[in-house]
């Protein structure tokens, strides 16, 4: 039986998968074609990938508190970074 909720899942699984291997779709839809005499669906997931994307650099702005924790003693460095 027909879902659309997860076949939207399912393509939000898809679209997941490639962005963790850091490719990013450009252009992702699903074409659905429904057959009410055979009572059957037909689902295409088209993905247009973009090339492999890399994060060259990060940088934090923002306040930093340095704290001290509680329970090993070891100094850390907490960045605060409000949006």
């Amino acid at each position: 039986m027909y879902n659309a909720r997860k076949v939207q899942a399912v393509f939000e699984q898809i679209r997941a998968f490639y962005a963790m291997a850091g490719r990013i779709p450009t252009c992702a839809e699903i074409l659905s074609d429904f057959d009410d005499v055979a009572a059957r669906v037909s689902l295409r997931f088209r993905i247009k990938l973009s090339p492999p994307v890399r994060v060259a650099r990060i940088e934090f702005e923002g306040i930093r508190w340095e704290l001290l924790t509680r329970s090993s003693g070891a100094r850390r460095l907490f960045l605060w970074h409000a949006f």
